[in-house]
């Protein structure tokens, strides 16, 4: 029997699919099922919404950013202004009135199983890309047209190899995500959700082998940063007989590290791309980009601290010995700050510290929860030296604590309210 909430689980699911393997792309379809998901979603609710704590947090930033874009328009730059508005407006907007439902445990056990059997998809998708871009096989890389807006690639230098996919950045949250599986739950978690404990560990290595290759500093940032938080928090560090393990494990990986950081290879080039976020780089003396950015958004801020100049606001740069003059930087809590001021960056960060506290408070689902916590970390992180969060796909990252918040609000123990 079709039912409204078995409708409504369809769309949504959907919606999330479309937004995982079509980032880009069919903007249109994602916008029909949007539509009909909100209209359900006020049917059942029949017009009325509860306003908590991180839902007022989302409304105020919502109402903050339609002011912002009206400023932006009224000093000139309403094209790109209102350019933002999806992602300013629109998707915030969305997630408001989604949050307003909650996620049944049902529901929030298929997000578990979609990001590990995502993850996997997403491996074998740039095996293939890697394996026909060095044997030629374009035919291969035009079926891969599917899922990208433009040609996938693969380049070869600077000492690594890297790919450029449509889904790349999403290896910033799913790589962490998988990490925080790997090293903190045990494959009782997985039998009971389905998951064979031997796939979820090979697809959570295959992920961290993927995330190198990538070559991309804020995906490395985001494992690194992932490791840390898993050993620190894990168990496994308090056992003493494993404790000689690590760290002859430690040493063995240090050592390769060195050596290859010393003759220029692999690692030399990872730590200067990754240093090269923060404004140092080791093979060139010219000023980094990103210091360039930095000083000229802190400049255009310095003008209106508290309200900012507007979205779509343009600052001027020297960038490879040009000037660049442009609305659109690497550094995006840099050009938050600048465009909407500082209401703007505490109403941002204000959502962010809320959703990482819903994320800890989630008691009755913390074999997601906690998971989810490290990939929302990393994510966040790496969000400020590339900006993840201009693309309306990715924002579910942000707001979907805020969507789970209700789940400790339904009654009944969860089979998984056991210590993991």
């Amino acid at each position: 029997m079709i039912t409204i909430n078995k409708v409504n689980n369809f769309l949504l699911a959907i919606i999330f699919l479309q937004m995982l393997f079509f980032p880009k792309i069919y903007m249109n379809e994602k916008m029909i099922f949007v539509f009909l998901a909100i209209v359900i979603c006020i049917i059942k609710k029949r017009l009325t919404l509860k306003m908590g704590v991180g839902k007022i947090l989302i409304l105020f930033y919502l109402c903050w950013n339609i002011f912002s874009i009206v400023v932006g328009i009224c000093r000139g730059y309403g094209q790109e202004a209102l350019r933002l508005g999806t992602v300013d407006i629109l998707w915030p907007m969305v997630y408001l009135l989604l949050s307003s439902e909650g996620l049944t445990e049902r529901q929030i056990k298929w997000l578990y199983k979609a990001l590990v059997k995502t993850t996997f998809f997403f491996i074998i998708l740039d095996i293939i890309l890697i394996i026909a871009s060095l044997a030629n096989i374009d035919n291969i890389k035009k079926f891969l047209m599917i899922f990208n807006l433009k040609t996938p690639y693969v380049t070869k230098g600077s000492g690594f190899l890297a790919f450029r996919v449509d889904h790349l950045y999403f290896y910033a949250f799913l790589t962490p995500f998988m990490l925080a599986l790997l090293l903190k739950q045990n494959k009782n978690i997985f039998e009971k959700l389905g998951l064979k404990s031997w796939f979820v560990r090979a697809t959570a290595l295959l992920s961290v082998v993927m995330s190198l290759l990538t070559g991309m500093g804020g995906v490395w940032l985001a494992c690194f940063l992932a490791l840390f938080i898993c050993l620190y928090q894990s168990h496994i560090i308090k056992k003493r007989k494993a404790i000689f393990s690590i760290l002859l494990l430690g040493v063995i990986i240090l050592a390769v590290f060195v050596k290859s950081y010393a003759a220029k290879g692999s690692v030399f080039y990872m730590v200067d791309e990754i240093l090269q976020k923060f404004g140092v780089s080791s093979t060139s003396q010219n000023e980094s980009v990103r210091i360039s950015q930095i000083k000229a958004m802190l400049a255009a801020w310095a003008e209106h601290p508290i309200v900012g100049n507007g979205r779509g606001y343009p600052v001027g740069y020297m960038r490879l010995n040009e000037y660049y003059f442009s609305s659109s930087h690497e550094m995006s809590y840099f050009v938050m700050l600048y465009q909407k001021g500082i209401v703007g960056l505490l109403s941002f960060f204000s959502i962010v510290f809320y959703s990482a506290g819903a994320l800890l408070r989630e008691t009755k689902i913390s074999w997601f929860s906690k998971p989810f916590f490290v990939g929302f970390m990393c994510f966040l992180i790496s969000n400020n030296f590339n900006p993840y969060l201009a693309n309306f796909s990715c924002m579910w990252i942000l707001f979907l604590p805020i969507v789970m918040e209700q789940h400790n609000q339904v009654a009944g123990r969860s089979q998984f309210e056991k210590k993991d």
